[in-house]
């Protein structure tokens, strides 16, 4: 879990410290539910969600948070090939 949580920071802070992202209204929901999806471990439906929101994204911010949420999701389902 620590592992986890230090990759996710590591991600969320390669944009910047004081850049702000904030996601389109249309993304924002999708996005948000592809999180929950990733932390109860469905990373199928979490998948699913994401391309949703990669196709109604409008911003670079949409692309950078749906991209940094591809990548946690990656890391948190290679952790099931782990011995």
């Amino acid at each position: 879990m620590k592992r986890t949580a230090a990759i996710l920071l590591a991600l969320l802070t390669m944009v910047g410290p004081a850049l702000a992202l904030t996601v389109s209204p249309q993304v924002g929901p999708l996005v948000k539910e592809a999180q929950s999806l990733i932390n109860a471990s469905n990373y199928e439906a979490a998948t699913a969600k994401l391309n949703e929101a990669d196709a109604v994204k409008s911003t670079p911010d949409d692309a950078t948070v749906i991209n940094q949420l591809r990548q946690y999701l990656a890391v948190r389902s290679s952790r099931l090939s782990q011995p």
